[in-house]
């Protein structure tokens, strides 16, 4: 992926610091000293999931933890049990006071880290992405993650993969689980593929598909993604009861249900806005009350249009702020009483302030107007002039410029010993010192766009030792797009065939001494005057017909694409104190689904401060 000419614009994503994943068994209880705390929070309160952890907000705009190991995205109660999705995974409890994760079956990350050279490993839990609940049975639930669907028919003592609707495809948004004429039904939506359904109970399950009803998003050949699905069980005059399945939509306004006869989504509110999102779904009884960029809002099915909002949740909205500024709300469990036994959850509440950065860096970064400049424009006293001239002229304040390009030449005087030795600076390089004083001179805050994985040069050190393998010809891997005619430029005659390779050298995204190399240079460039890092092909190789050929010799037993690269970002984030940014496939931030690349855009926003679709 290519910088293009001008960047206009940076999304900052928040930062946050997950806890390991744990066993079923693990258990978190709050200190003896916080007894008293606990006591008065029994009072009443709204229950709030934030990036920091789990608290109990009161009506005196105070924010009490309960559980701080990891950040809460949503809050489930039943009667006698609460359950909370979390990055550490699923959490319960029945007292708010004694905590425990509920993981046994679920699947988890394998991190490498590296600490002075010593490499360790820990288990963290993969990004779950949804948590729902059977509307009549608390001991069924389900959650997901990006490859799989899970289920658990004991309260979450032990969960079960459903598998998915793409084995091949990656990404998940949401689920679902209720019964619907005696059978047990579980649904997802996929980003890419739409909305499925799974019969989990029956001889042979199969993951069915039903896209017809839903809208497409102009030029797009599948439905606009599925946000959310729950399901309503309501009770006639007759005493029969019924299943209403609503499903909403991620970036169309549009709210359907679906009908189970005929197996396709029925609109029923449709937005004005082109552009919206309605998600986070939760029935109070009456009406549908949901997330929207800015507000809560509800649909009501007596109406058939907008209706109203609880009053509990504006006399307790107020308490959202007495989470700190750098805190993110991401759910809230609103009582309705003072047992705290009924409640409205809502979830999606970052929706309500979806320009708020809250990550460490975000006051430095943010909002910043860019230009991208080849670092050979700058090389000469003229070409810097030009620069800081188009820079200023257009009311810009930022410029992005190559340090480690395309083929892993470093664009820059390195005086790293071990950059020195693996890298090559290219004779089209710029005097940092000077560059940085007279950018500086104006203002101009400097990125550092540095290429991470693909790099021909560091692919070529010490007979390839960190190159991405090939099993055939054992040499360095590259990319084949086929076989072409060898033309006679005289005569135009076909004189035989050869190869074509892609113009791309890979290293191993599993080495630990790769990241280390990157990572010396950005610090190097930090320490010369460089305000941000901006980190490319952040990624695997997705090129080549000869794609199964390609061996990934660092690569550790447990570990996959996924975990590699946030690992790596991790190592990157502990050692580098500035702002980080990475540029990714736009369709990766728009799909969720990393499949080939390894970019799960919502696990890598948790290591970085910018990213660039």
């Amino acid at each position: 992926m290519r910088a293009y000419s001008i960047l206009l614009s940076s999304i900052i994503l928040f930062t946050s610091c997950v806890a390991s994943a744990q066993s079923s068994k693990s258990i978190y209880k709050l200190p003896e000293n916080e007894s008293a705390t606990v006591q008065t929070a029994t009072a009443g309160g709204v229950i709030a999931g934030a990036d920091s952890g789990l608290y109990r907000l009161t009506a005196t705009k105070t924010a009490i933890p309960l559980w701080t190991q990891g950040k809460v995205r949503k809050i489930i109660r039943t009667d006698d049990r609460w359950y909370f999705l979390t990055s550490a995974g699923i959490l319960t409890t029945t007292d708010l006071q004694t905590f425990e994760l509920r993981n046994t079956g679920l699947p988890s990350l394998k991190m490498k880290e590296v600490n002075n050279e010593i490499i360790s490993f820990s288990d963290k839990s993969v990004q779950l992405k949804d948590l729902e609940i059977h509307p009549e049975n608390p001991q069924i639930l389900v959650t997901a993650s990006k490859d799989d669907v899970y289920i658990t028919y004991d309260g979450g003592l032990k969960w079960n993969s459903l598998g998915s609707m793409s084995a091949s495809t990656t990404g998940i948004k949401a689920v679902s689980v209720c019964t619907i004429d005696g059978s047990l039904v579980v649904f997802m939506s996929h980003p890419i593929f739409g909305f499925s359904y799974i019969m989990p109970q029956t001889a042979k399950p199969r993951w069915t598909d039903c896209n017809g009803g839903f809208e497409n998003i102009k030029s797009q050949t599948y439905p606009d993604e599925i946000a959310d699905i729950v399901p309503v069980v309501t009770t006639g005059a007759d005493g029969v009861k019924s299943v209403t399945v609503y499903v909403s939509q991620s970036f169309l306004p549009r709210l359907y249900t679906f009908n189970w006869q005929t197996k396709r989504g029925e609109l029923v509110y449709s937005g004005k806005e082109p552009c919206d999102t309605i998600d986070g779904l939760f029935w109070n009884g009456s009406e549908l009350l949901y997330s929207r960029p800015g507000e809560i809002a509800s649909y009501s099915p007596e109406k058939g249009g907008l209706g109203n909002i609880p009053s509990t949740y504006y006399a307790w909205k107020p308490s959202f702020e007495s989470l700190a500024d750098n805190d993110t709300l991401y759910a809230a469990w609103i009582p309705e009483d003072k047992d705290l036994t009924k409640g409205i959850s809502l979830s999606e509440l970052w929706l309500l302030k979806p320009e708020l950065c809250t990550n460490a860096y975000a006051s430095k970064a943010l909002n910043r107007k860019s230009v991208y400049c080849p670092a050979n424009h700058v090389t000469t006293q003229a070409g810097i002039d030009k620069y800081k001239k188009i820079i200023l002229d257009n009311k810009l304040d930022s410029i992005v410029i190559d340090m480690k390009d395309d083929y892993g030449l470093l664009r820059y005087d390195a005086k790293d010993p071990v950059v020195v030795e693996k890298g090559y600076i290219s004779k089209y390089h710029i005097d940092l010192a000077h560059f940085a004083s007279e950018m500086k001179k104006d203002g101009i805050y400097l990125i550092a766009r540095i290429v991470v994985f693909k790099d021909k040069n560091l692919s070529q050190y010490a007979g390839g030792k960190y190159a991405v393998w090939d099993r055939t010809t054992n040499r360095p891997w590259v990319g084949t797009k086929g076989m072409e005619d060898i033309v006679n430029e005289e005569t135009g005659e076909v004189t035989g065939s050869r190869m074509t390779y892609y113009d791309e050298n890979w290293v191993d995204p599993y080495s630990p001494e790769v990241w280390d190399y990157n990572v010396r240079i950005a610090k190097e460039l930090i320490a010369g005057g460089f305000d941000e890092i901006q980190f490319d092909y952040i990624r695997f190789p997705t090129d080549g017909r000869n794609m199964g050929n390609a061996v990934f010799r660092w690569k550790d037993k447990g570990m996959d694409k996924e975990s590699a690269l946030l690992s790596y970002l991790a190592y990157a984030r502990k050692n580098i104190d500035a702002p980080i940014g990475i540029d990714i496939y736009g369709a990766n931030g728009w799909y969720r689904s990393g499949t080939r690349t390894g970019q799960d855009v919502e696990q890598l926003s948790e290591y970085v401060d910018i990213i660039c679709p």
